[in-house]
């Protein structure tokens, strides 16, 4: 069922990359590109663009598969919420469609990507504090996608309408014949024992809030100033908080940093971690699902994640 890191993987060229973005910057700036040159490396789901001008310098991303408009606009919903908290980011200024595919036109920031820092520990720290603000951003609903009706934004998704549907989901697909017994990604003997654990988190009543969905190094611009841009909000959701922007984070520096700009001391994420590990499992075993379903293509790489993170949590159950 979970949809909250997935989407459809960008096929195109950079060559025409460049020359669509250049095209839609002379549409929304009239003026002609003096460069236009394609990020690597920075986006498998988009092709990423930096197109300057005489004026100013632009970012324009692409996706010729998937439903990008929608995504796009919820970046832009999000983005403009998280920046009155204080947040830094960058401007979405033009969202459209050119030669049938959609693309987003964002402000440049200048700075070094966070992955590239020598130290990273003031990063996470920051990353810490923008999650707090985050998780206190109001929303409605429960997932991924994102729909603006007149009444107001209300994240949706179809699988799951909330939280108690999606964790009952999970427990009920953990069968003898379970497809993920077969991918390897748990052992048919702790079956029970996982049905345990989700059981117990299901009986938690937990909050839930906005999400970015992919808090990493490498979704930062780090500018001169020491000040950090958030960006890339494609797998923004409304889901449980604080775990889901928790679930992925590494032993060591970068968590203790992250807990520590978050608000909360070493003793309060103590009690609270055993709960954030098997929120990190239930979501890695649903992502598999997802995929099942969805992207037969990305099964194979999502079981191997999902064992990975049974097997940290495994000396636990």
């Amino acid at each position: 069922m979970e949809s909250q890191h997935a989407g459809a993987a960008n096929s195109i060229a950079p060559a025409r990359a460049e020359q669509l973005a250049a095209a839609v910057v002379f549409g929304y700036a009239g003026t002609r590109a003096e460069s236009a040159a394609s990020i690597l490396g920075r986006g498998a789901m988009n092709a990423i663009v930096r197109v300057t001008t005489a004026a100013r310098a632009f970012i324009v991303r692409m996706r010729d598969e998937g439903d990008a408009l929608m995504e796009y606009r919820k970046e832009r919903w999000c983005l403009d919420r998280a920046r009155v908290t204080g947040i830094l980011g960058p401007t979405v200024l033009q969202i459209g469609t050119t030669d049938g595919i959609p693309y987003m036109i964002e402000s440049h920031i200048d700075g070094t990507p966070g992955d590239e820092l020598r130290d990273s520990v003031d990063l996470w720290r920051q990353l810490g504090r923008y999650a707090k603000r985050i998780h206190a951003i109001p929303v409605s609903g429960f997932g991924r996608d994102l729909s603006e009706p007149v009444n107001g934004a209300i994240f949706n998704d179809a699988h799951a309408p909330d939280w108690p549907a999606f964790i009952r989901y999970n427990i009920e697909s953990l069968t003898a014949d379970d497809p993920l017994i077969g991918l390897e990604v748990y052992p048919a003997d702790r079956r029970s024992v996982v049905r345990e654990r989700f059981e117990r988190l299901s009986e938690r009543a937990l909050p839930i809030g906005l999400c970015h969905g992919d808090l990493k190094a490498d979704n930062t611009i780090v500018l001169d100033s020491g000040e950090v841009a958030l960006l890339d909000w494609g797998s923004a959701c409304a889901h449980v908080v604080p775990h889901y922007d928790m679930r992925e984070l590494v032993a060591g520096e970068p968590r203790d940093a992250f807990v520590e700009g978050y608000g909360l001391t070493p003793a309060e994420f103590s009690l609270m971690r055993a709960e954030v590990e098997t929120f990190a499992l239930l979501a890695a075993f649903d992502l598999v699902r997802w995929s099942i379903d969805r992207r037969p293509d990305l099964t194979a790489e999502y079981a191997v994640r999902a064992r990975a993170a049974f097997i940290t949590s495994a000396l636990k159950l």
